[in-house]
């Protein structure tokens, strides 16, 4: 299984598409933290998750997906719609925060 570190959001990626957070060092204590150990589909992913990604931990997220995660455009069952509207959605959202620090 292949998969990437993404520092900026503190989360791993794996090649099934499932984000997991980067230290997994504890033993979940609640229902909510034993259901985040379980990972989240990348897709799924929040708006601000996407957000806080840096500059190159989003492009790194972009090419990985594109090689590893076998997206297939027009593939019935996706949830945005197509891969593409998804990394639309992606590039218009990566940086916000590295962009934000560096104006303000």
């Amino acid at each position: 299984m292949s998969f990437i570190d993404l520092d900026s959001v503190g989360s791993t990626v794996t090649s099934e598409g499932l984000v997991f957070p980067i230290d997994c060092s504890e033993a979940p204590e609640t229902a909510s933290e034993a259901e985040e150990m379980m990972g989240v589909n990348v897709f799924e992913t929040t708006d601000e998750w996407l957000w806080n990604l840096s500059l190159v931990d989003g492009w790194t997220l972009l090419e990985f997906t594109d090689e590893h995660i076998g997206w297939v455009e027009g593939e019935e069952n996706q949830l945005l719609g197509s891969y593409e509207e998804w990394k639309e959605k992606v590039e218009g959202l990566i940086g916000s925060y590295d962009t934000f620090v560096g104006v303000a």
